[in-house]
């Protein structure tokens, strides 16, 4: 039971408390500071919709999770990149790609970052070939992407009328 922990939180404290272990209190001046922090953390790691600097335009990049806990499913998937309605497809699928992923806009071309840094970026109306997986359009995606990601793809999937959601990654370099 040593690894479980009370959280309780009043209006300008926030303490933790181990069971087992003396209590320990964080001082806080706002729970609103902590709220900012943690919505900051959240933006910054899901990575679902990035602006791309050079031309304030939304990027068609739509990421998953980055926790090493989750695997990556290992199936092959070879298709057309395509742009169509502000989302990226292959076949009938909007595609969701790994953290650290990126898009440059004036190549239009999917640019690989994390565990995937290596990898030849992935061309709009080019061949990719690399590892992945189809997930249904009933499949709930809380776990593998955040819930701005996963309404992200939801909302290609209705403008596109794609037939499921594809997560893709190259193959390692």
């Amino acid at each position: 039971m040593g690894t479980t922990a009370l959280i309780a939180a009043e209006p300008a404290r926030l303490a933790v408390q181990p069971f087992g272990m003396l209590r320990r209190q964080i001082v806080m001046t706002s729970l609103r500071g902590l709220g900012l922090l943690t919505l900051a953390i959240l933006l910054l790691g899901s990575g679902a919709v990035m602006a791309d600097s050079s031309h304030g335009a939304a990027s068609p990049v739509i990421t998953r999770v980055a926790d090493p806990k989750i695997p990556y499913p290992t199936a092959g998937v070879s298709g057309r990149l395509n742009l169509r309605e502000g989302c990226l497809m292959i076949g009938q699928g909007v595609v969701f790609w790994p953290p650290g992923t990126s898009w440059d806009d004036s190549r239009r071309e999917v640019v690989f970052g994390g565990d995937f840094r290596a990898s030849p970026n992935a061309v709009v109306d080019s061949i990719f070939t690399g590892g992945g997986g189809t997930f249904a359009l009933e499949d709930d995606l809380n776990g593998v992407t955040m819930a701005d990601a996963e309404a992200a793809l939801r909302e290609c999937i209705n403008k596109t009328g794609a037939t499921h959601a594809l997560l893709a990654y190259p193959e390692r370099p």
